[in-house]
């Protein structure tokens, strides 16, 4: 058995794959940027096999271990050039991205990529590099294929870079060791409850006979409360570059949720949805007043264990401790990058042109352009007296905002107003 040959045929196999997908159509130069890093690096380390003349088992094996790293890459990559995708969207995203990011500086050795996919996945979601990734500059989001044309959902873009830039900033440090502290008292407080559920009996080598640095479930609640804030902080980074229609689109896709699946790596939606609304007053956004009546609250299945309710429940508790904050830090950071925010003066100037169902002009941000499409959406008369148009409004709609969006992107780079 050859391990060198098969590490070599599998390569050679990748690479010709490489091959057959750079004869594809690519919408912009991004995917065929992203597709020819892959390449780079895999020529790079089949060079480095064929000069191998014994075994090379330890790179045969990091060639393999790469190999099932960047294999779902081309198909990310692959599926950001399926004409389902709203093209018009990629010039201002990657502007937003940029600016959020703190990129602002483009030239050769600060650029930023973006790659817009339809993908197999109903959420939302950004493929966050690793530390040794070769895509450190490149932001990719994935949403689902059914709406993948659809601009209404834009706004849960806003969300994702929320991921990149926590990531980032390391904003996980703000808070862990807080969390770590405010857990260890959790648990003291709910000594006797901990060790009946855990079987755990108390030390004789603790000053209090509860030795609580023994036990996995510091690090398995604050691993919870980790994602928890995570998802918080991002919900409020999206609430803030998009404004309403954040919140829109967040109950477009995820209301009402199935009962009884709540995953602990992520708040309660009902709770969510009423963290929004909290972020919401603060920022001084406009919300439906009955924005949280569409909302069940989530309870913890009935098959996970006591430990595993306990641990969730706990985490849950730790959080809320820290929602201000997070509303606060999210506002801090989005306004430090100088990224334009949505106005009501705008939305309403918009809102007036989708009404004679005109595009408009001078717009200053996609958040406005949005704002007003969701706010024409959840008018029910809207285009009312226009019977051929209004009733397919959602599509018609969706048809103005892209349009809108590619006026928008004409203005940016002509400077020129049609």
């Amino acid at each position: 058995m050859n391990t060198l040959y098969y590490a070599k045929e599998r390569l050679v196999s990748f690479l010709d794959e490489i091959k057959q997908l750079e004869l594809i159509e690519f919408p912009y130069t991004d995917s065929y940027n992203a597709l020819e890093q892959i390449n780079i690096l895999f020529k790079f380390l089949l060079n480095q096999l064929e000069s191998k003349k014994e075994t090379g088992e330890s790179l045969s094996s990091t060639t393999l271990s790469l190999l099932f790293d960047y294999l779902p890459y081309l198909g990310f990559i692959l599926r950001s050039t399926n004409i389902r995708n709203a093209f018009e969207i990629y010039g201002p995203i990657k502007r937003l991205a940029r600016d959020v990011l703190s990129l602002r500086k483009v030239d050769e050795q600060n650029k930023i990529y973006v790659l817009i996919s339809s993908e197999w996945e109903y959420s939302p979601y950004v493929l966050k590099p690793d530390k040794k990734s070769i895509f450190q500059d490149f932001v990719m989001l994935g949403f689902p294929a059914p709406e993948s044309s659809n601009p209404f959902i834009i706004p849960l873009s806003g969300h994702e870079l929320g991921h990149l830039l926590f990531s980032k900033n390391n904003i996980i440090n703000d808070y862990e060791d807080n969390m770590h502290k405010d857990i260890v008292k959790h648990i003291s407080s709910n000594k006797d409850k901990v060790q009946r559920i855990y079987f755990y009996p108390p030390s004789k080598n603790s000053a209090d006979g509860f030795d609580l640095f023994k036990l996995s479930i510091v690090n398995n609640i604050l691993n919870y409360a980790s994602y928890q804030i995570e998802e918080s902080y991002c919900d409020f980074v999206g609430l803030k570059l998009f404004g309403t229609s954040y919140l829109y689109a967040f109950e477009y896709l995820l209301c009402p949720q199935p009962g009884g699946q709540r995953t602990g790596y992520y708040p309660e939606i009902l709770l969510r949805s009423e963290n929004l609304i909290k972020a919401a007053k603060y920022y001084n956004i406009k919300y439906p007043a009955i924005y949280n009546n569409n909302f069940r609250k989530q309870e913890l299945s009935k098959e996970l264990s006591e430990q595993d309710k306990f641990e969730i429940e706990s985490a849950d508790i730790i959080v809320s401790k820290y929602i201000e904050e997070a509303i606060q830090k999210a506002e801090l950071i989005i306004t430090s990058t100088g990224v334009v925010l949505s106005t009501p003066d705008q939305v309403e100037s918009i809102y007036n042109c989708f009404e004679r169902i005109v595009p408009a002009e001078g717009c200053k941000c996609l958040a406005d352009l949005l704002n007003a499409g969701w706010l024409a959406m959840e008018n029910p008369d809207f285009w009312k007296d226009n019977e051929h148009i209004y009733i397919q409004k959602e599509k018609n709609l969706q048809q103005l905002l892209l349009k809108n969006i590619e006026v928008f992107e004409y203005e940016y780079w002509t400077g020129k107003t049609l």
